[in-house]
């Protein structure tokens, strides 16, 4: 895979608001357990996420 591939692939899945915003909740803490996680999104469970489907 071509750099400039990767690069367009790691701002497409951030790109994606949810994602980002589990990023920022990953970020700012130190150590956060699941649940936690899961708790911030509407349906409070990890498919909410979508952590890893295509965006």
């Amino acid at each position: 895979m071509r750099e400039n591939d990767q690069e367009r692939d790691v701002f497409a899945a951030i790109a994606v608001p949810t994602r980002g915003r589990l990023i920022h909740l990953l970020a700012e803490a130190e150590e956060i357990p699941l649940y936690e996680l899961t708790a911030q999104f509407s349906n409070g469970s990890y498919s909410g996420i979508q952590a890893f489907d295509n965006p």
